[in-house]
């Protein structure tokens, strides 16, 4: 499973390297995902412990999303044109 994790190898070479079958190497993956998953904290507990040695941010997941811009933006041909300007 950690190979998995960390070097991105492919479940096949897993499932041959140990020498089981790939719905076995399917199963025990999942299986090792459940267990981390249940040990980790939920996102309350993970903010408060961030916040308790000072950090002042805290990428949750590393997504980036569109926000919107402190300064509205002047309207373009195309909504002019929709807003019958």
């Amino acid at each position: 499973m950690l190979r998995w994790f960390v070097d991105g190898t492919r479940l096949a070479q897993l499932a041959a390297d140990n020498r089981i079958g790939r719905s076995t190497a399917y199963r025990y993956l999942h299986e090792g995902i459940d267990v981390l998953a249940a040990a980790a904290p939920g996102l309350r507990g993970a903010l408060l412990a961030a916040r308790s040695p000072g950090h002042a941010h805290v990428t949750v997941d590393g997504t980036l999303i569109r926000a919107p811009t402190a300064v509205p933006r002047s309207p373009t041909s195309a909504t002019k044109a929709r807003a019958g300007c």
